[in-house]
């Protein structure tokens, strides 16, 4: 390695680093950025129509939910968050957490709003197609409260 990269206590600029990495014949390295899957959208459950198709402005609550998951990091390892958000008020009407990806924290984010909503009459779930949001156990928990369902194909 060449006297003038050794440098202590001499801080120099990203661009004249990249030169003298380039001399070298040295390149960074870079790390891809880790996703962690979320959802399996390619299943053989069936999936309903999109009768939701973008209309997102509701003139009162409980006429529409939306649904999605997310993962956050955390020391332990990754925490799956389900939300659902009422499309009139936009708010977080009902959530689930949980340290696996089941149908059960799905499950469980629908009963909180069940819980505090208690008018869901005509009633649309809309959500994406991945494989909790249509299995057998969510579809007959919103058949047996009559919430009809949407489903957004993939990248929709």
């Amino acid at each position: 390695m060449r006297p003038e990269l050794v440098r202590c206590g001499h801080e120099i600029c990203k661009s004249t680093a990249a030169k003298m990495m380039l001399q070298e014949g040295l390149s960074a390295a870079t790390q891809r950025r880790f996703r962690v899957k979320t959802t399996d959208s390619k299943h053989d459950l069936a999936v309903a129509e999109n009768t939701l198709n973008r209309e997102f402005e509701r003139d009162q609550p409980n006429g529409v939910w939306v649904s999605d998951c997310t993962y956050i990091p955390t020391k332990s390892g990754w925490l799956y968050l389900v939300a659902i958000i009422d499309v009139y008020s936009r708010k977080v009407v009902g959530w689930s957490m949980d340290v696996t990806i089941s149908t059960d924290v799905f499950l469980s984010a629908l009963e909180m709003v069940l819980g505090r909503r208690r008018n869901v009459n005509g009633l649309t779930q809309h959500s994406h197609s991945g494989s909790q949001y249509c299995s057998q156990a969510f579809r007959s928990a919103l058949r047996r409260h009559g919430i009809a369902c949407s489903v957004s194909r993939t990248g929709n």
